[in-house]
């Protein structure tokens, strides 16, 4: 059978940031092996007989995934299997890799490249921009591949700042290929369809929720040599991606910012906890020359002495969309604008929820004060006493046992960890003596 087209059902049957996809694959070598399992062969990984996980496995129909493959072959997008040799060795080597990538753009050698992630907050001040704008324009002259989310803020300033400098960008979004988000961003996604790389692991027509960009964020920082925050706080999505570098082995660098900004806390604490701190786009270049001589050239940031005006200062908020795919047929987006602006409010109130629960990461080392089990929501303590009663586990047995999401679970342990509750070891999770 074909490989993309089972890459794509085994996608949609884990789930995104699971672990058991690349478990899969080392011991089984492809995905027609993989689909081809009994059950007894995936608790022989550890998925357990009873689970979601394990009925979705043992489906074996593939329609969703026919037409899911038909819809990107119509549309010259691009699908990446995890066994392609264009899939990013980078990204392949991180704990839970994604089985598929749905690509739009022009697709380069990955490994090849310098690629740095440039990550902060949508709230920005106009002195992050400008920095951001600054270094990121340097790093793209430099040689280097930018590498952002494509959120507005400052993801957005630097994107601009690759293309603007002729060099390459890859954005890495948390909905389906065939959807533009932010819808303020239309422009820039436009360009980049043309000029860089736009990446998903999500299939076609997969709603937008915000619970799952903590776990795209995997991506951003899996296919990057080094994450630079540009600007963001404690609580922002950057300090998610700097804790996804960390874990991966990658340099995490920081541009100082005003100690009086609110927004600027988490990269300053970044640095007062290791992040090497960059003044210019050559801080970060110089430590690529000897590996990629044929890719850097040197440029410096202070070389950059125009800034333009900022496209937009609309900050757009994470929605949970309604499902694009219903009753088995693939249908066309109906994302707009007036239905952001009618759901604005729930929007807000749905993403300082979700700040709320993923406020630190693990591997940041961003310090912040002890709490204690009275100070855990119903889910975290259901994860915690769970946890408890079973030893070390993995994020995706837990999910199994306690029937919460996956990302929930994952966003969780986070929380728990950074709390002191709890402690990782490889891919498990115990509790903290």
């Amino acid at each position: 059978m074909n490989e993309k087209i089972l890459a794509i059902w085994l996608s949609k049957a884990l789930g995104p940031g699971s672990i058991y996809a690349k478990r899969l694959l080392e011991e089984y070598g492809s995905f027609e092996n993989i689909y081809r399992l009994s059950p007894l062969e995936y608790e022989h990984i550890g998925i357990k007989r009873n689970s979601t996980i394990m009925a979705r496995l043992s489906d074996k129909n593939t329609d969703h995934a026919y037409k899911s493959a038909a819809f990107c072959d119509q549309n010259h997008f691009g699908i990446v299997e995890y066994t392609s040799h264009l899939y990013p060795q980078r990204l392949r080597a991180i704990k839970d890799p994604p089985p598929v990538l749905f690509t739009r753009g022009r697709m380069i050698d990955i490994d090849d490249n310098v690629c740095l992630a440039v990550v902060g907050t949508r709230s920005y001040s106009d002195a992050g921009w400008n920095s951001t704008y600054k270094i990121a324009s340097g790093l793209a002259s430099g040689g280097a591949v930018v590498v952002t989310g494509l959120a507005s803020g400052i993801d957005t300033a630097a994107t601009r700042a690759a293309l603007d400098s002729s060099g390459f960008a890859i954005g890495v979004i948390g909905s389906g290929i065939e959807k533009i988000y932010p819808l303020e961003n239309k422009e820039l996604f436009e360009e980049m369809y043309q000029k860089g790389l736009v990446i998903t692991e999500r299939v076609p027509f997969a709603e937008i929720t915000g619970s799952y960009f903590p776990v795209r964020n995997r991506i951003i920082s899996g296919i990057s040599n080094a994450v630079l925050v540009g600007e963001g706080s404690t609580k922002s999505g950057a300090m998610i991606t700097a804790g996804h570098a960390s874990e991966q082995g990658r340099h995490i660098y920081a541009i100082p910012a005003d100690i009086s900004n609110p927004e600027s806390t988490g990269v300053n604490n970044l640095i007062r906890d290791g992040a090497y701190p960059v003044f210019d786009s050559w801080d970060i270049l110089k430590n690529y020359t000897y590996l990629y001589p044929h890719r850097i050239t040197g440029i410096s940031a202070s070389q950059i002495t125009e800034v333009p005006e900022k496209r937009s200062t609309k900050r757009i908020r994470v929605i949970k969309g309604s499902s694009s795919v219903a009753d088995g047929k693939v249908q066309p987006s109906t994302e707009n604008q007036s239905t952001i602006s009618k759901e604005s409010a729930i929007a807000k109130k749905k993403e300082d929820e979700i700040h709320k629960q993923h406020n630190a990461n693990s591997k940041a080392k961003i310090a912040m004060p002890d709490f204690g089990l009275d100070s855990l929501n119903p889910t975290e303590r259901k994860i915690y006493d769970c946890i408890a009663s079973n030893g070390s586990m993995v994020a995706d047995t837990i999910s199994e046992q306690t029937g919460i999401h996956p990302i929930d679970v994952n966003i969780a342990l986070t929380i728990l960890e950074m709390s002191g509750l709890v402690e990782t070891e490889g891919a498990k999770v115990r509790i903290k003596q």
